[in-house]
């Protein structure tokens, strides 16, 4: 599995009234949040073992209740950077997907999604015991995996404002490590406001049904494909 870090950034989504500390968090209506992944794959298999990674920086933004996402991100790959955003509106089902290529030119993409943006949060498996982040108090949580059973997928959440603090990933086979960490920033526990880009208002529809997984940055396809 690659990109492992790609499975991290909706653990932010999983809040669940099992936990009673986090009753109070499923009244939102989405969140917000700046986030930074790191993600460090190796595979010893074959004679030449194989050591890769990236970094990624973005800001995430979910409306439960009204079906609105966007997504902005940059993707620093060895000597490969990718720059974009993805917007989606469930009202009229459109996505927009932007693209800034080398030259620093944004092209903006309009199409019909044959998805949905999430409108709630999913399971948490087990509470794992509080833990300290620096000095203060946070819990440490295991969702629901989907992937596969040699995959652990951990959040680290502060119940006292109800925000995410980091989550990450780790799986393990004979030859084959991965491990990804996702921390973020100004996480606010509902919608904020944006517009689109200047380049998606004169927009030409496209006849081709977008798949959104497909658009999204390294550190979010596994992430957010339970939801869509």
């Amino acid at each position: 599995m690659k990109s492992l870090t790609l499975t991290l950034f909706l653990l932010l989504l999983s809040v669940c009234g099992t936990f009673a500390g986090l009753n109070k968090c499923l009244l939102s209506n989405g969140f917000s949040t700046s986030y930074f992944a790191n993600s460090f794959e190796t595979n010893a298999a074959g004679s030449q073992p194989q050591t890769t990674g990236f970094y990624e920086t973005g800001s995430l933004n979910i409306d439960f209740i009204n079906g609105v996402f966007a997504l902005n991100f940059q993707t620093i790959s060895q000597d490969t950077v990718k720059t974009g955003s993805v917007y989606m509106f469930d009202k009229n089902n459109t996505i927009y997907i932007v693209n800034v290529d080398d030259n620093g030119n944004t092209r903006c993409q309009l199409g019909a999604s044959n998805s949905k943006v999430p409108s709630n949060y999913f399971n948490i498996s087990s509470d794992l015991g509080p833990i300290n982040v620096g000095a203060f108090p946070t819990e440490l949580l295991r969702i629901e995996s989907f992937l596969d059973v040699e995959s652990d997928q951990d959040i680290i959440y502060d119940f006292q404002n109800c925000a995410m603090v980091s989550s990450f990933i780790k799986k393990q086979e004979t030859d084959y490590l991965a491990v990804s960490v996702i921390n973020y920033l100004d996480y606010q526990n509902h919608p904020t406001q944006f517009s689109l880009p200047e380049e998606c208002i004169s927009a030409q529809p496209s006849l081709i049904r977008r798949n959104i997984i497909s658009h999204f940055p390294r550190s979010l396809k596994y992430h957010l494909k339970p939801f869509f």
